[in-house]
């Protein structure tokens, strides 16, 4: 599978410089099976042609999100005395309310959750109109986040899944970063703008945000410490 960058790194400064932070998009199957025996997710990967692995220059500011929720702790005791409070309080004051104090016991965490935003400038490196630089990528992972039509009709399974993407942080000289990175995540939501001037029928100019939500459980350990690990860089990839 290809690596595409966008933008093309031979128009940065010092473009193998690590002063540059790539979020690697991969994209990827997942079996229907994944969480039957294990909390993680199985993976393969994408035979079609036409599918590439993006990397995508990372905006200065990144914001990932991580709720986790405490819920009060509840027993028969509390219960029988938030209802003798209840009552007695609504007698001394009609019908106000108030529940007696407890503490909060930890419930569950949310998946993880990040939103980017990622800009596409057509530079005239791929192609002489901006379709290459602008317009195919937001397409693409607009077509690898959405399920498709089963061409055998099978009630069982009448959609094929979208794709999932496993995420990885990687600088300018190809060293794997301690940022973002996400075994298996999905793609909730895609919002694209266009912008003028328009050349040769295609914008010159587009913002995309994306965000992504790891499908596996959040431990711990999905918070490793990764250093000294390298990836190939393979630059344009076209």
């Amino acid at each position: 599978m290809d690596t595409i960058s966008f933008p093309d790194p031979s128009l940065l400064k010092d473009g193998s410089s690590s002063q540059y932070l790539w979020l690697e998009i991969h994209p990827m199957r997942m079996a229907y099976d994944s969480f039957q025996t294990t909390s993680s997710v199985a993976l393969s990967e994408v035979d079609t042609a036409g599918v590439y692995t993006y990397r995508f220059l990372l905006p200065k500011d990144i914001a990932e999100t991580v709720n986790h929720v405490w819920s009060p702790m509840e027993s028969i005791y509390m219960k029988v005395n938030q209802k003798i409070a209840s009552i007695a309080q609504s007698l001394e004051q009609g019908t106000a309310r108030f529940r007696v104090d407890t503490p909060l016991l930890y419930a569950t965490t949310e998946n993880r959750s990040v939103t980017l935003q990622f800009a596409f400038v057509f530079y005239g490196s791929r192609s002489d109109d901006p379709y290459k630089d602008v317009v195919e990528p937001i397409i693409n992972i607009k077509k690898w986040a959405a399920p498709q039509k089963s061409d055998s009709f099978d009630p069982a399974s009448p959609v094929e899944l979208p794709y999932v993407f496993t995420l990885k942080t990687i600088d300018g000289g190809g060293r794997q970063r301690a940022v973002i990175n996400m075994h298996a995540a999905a793609i909730t939501s895609v919002q694209s703008t266009y912008k003028g001037p328009y050349h040769k029928g295609y914008p010159t100019y587009a913002e995309l945000l994306l965000t992504f939500t790891d499908i596996e459980p959040n431990y711990k350990d999905s918070y490793k410490n990764i250093t000294n690990v390298t990836t190939s860089y393979t630059g344009s990839g076209r």
